[in-house]
């Protein structure tokens, strides 16, 4: 199976969903909490060139979000994302595979027909103050309590039933979702 196979866990905003032991501990499981119902969390998406860690659905659109641990304070300044006041290349590889992540699920959704969608990459400081939030060569950067507020200013790009089906053809990895 190309899509989805080895989709280990998802979770559903609005619907009461069974959180497992081993969900947990990972640290994503709040990651719906505040969102409006209607978004959709897949983990660990498996997929020819790799694994998604984390696909964000809902009518604001199609997001691979990036999870970082970092604990201190995190700014975003010109072209740059800067932890406890220093830049690091690291951040700049994080950049760049976040948006070389979404180009590749672009490409598996445009060979089935899901074109008009553009996932965005995001990536989620857990743990740190994030300073300043940006954008940076199209990678949004912000820190989870401030998802919310994140995904309010986003305009509706695809109806609810559109966000679930979406979630339904990436779960099951096949055109027998509601899409």
């Amino acid at each position: 199976m190309e899509i989805g196979s080895g989709v280990l866990k998802y979770f559903r905003r609005g619907k009461e969903v069974q959180q497992k032991e081993e969900d947990a501990g990972n640290g994503t499981g709040d990651l719906l909490d505040g969102l409006p119902a209607g978004f959709f969390l897949l983990n660990d998406f498996c997929y020819k060139k790799g694994i998604i860690d984390h696909i964000l659905v809902g009518t604001k659109g199609l997001f691979i979000l990036k999870i970082q641990s970092h604990i201190g304070s995190v700014m975003v300044l010109g072209d740059q994302i800067f932890r406890n006041g220093r830049s690091l290349d690291s951040d700049r590889d994080l950049i760049r595979q976040s948006r070389d992540v979404c180009g590749n699920l672009q490409e598996l959704l445009g060979r089935k027909g899901i074109t008009l969608l553009k996932p965005r990459p995001l990536i989620v400081f857990m743990n740190a103050v994030v300073g300043v939030h940006g954008t940076i060569s199209g990678v949004d950067v912000v820190q989870r309590n401030g998802l919310p507020d994140f995904m309010n200013r986003q305009r509706n790009v695809i109806s609810p039933r559109e966000a679930e089906g979406i979630f339904e053809f990436l779960k099951i990895g096949n055109y027998g979702s509601p899409l």
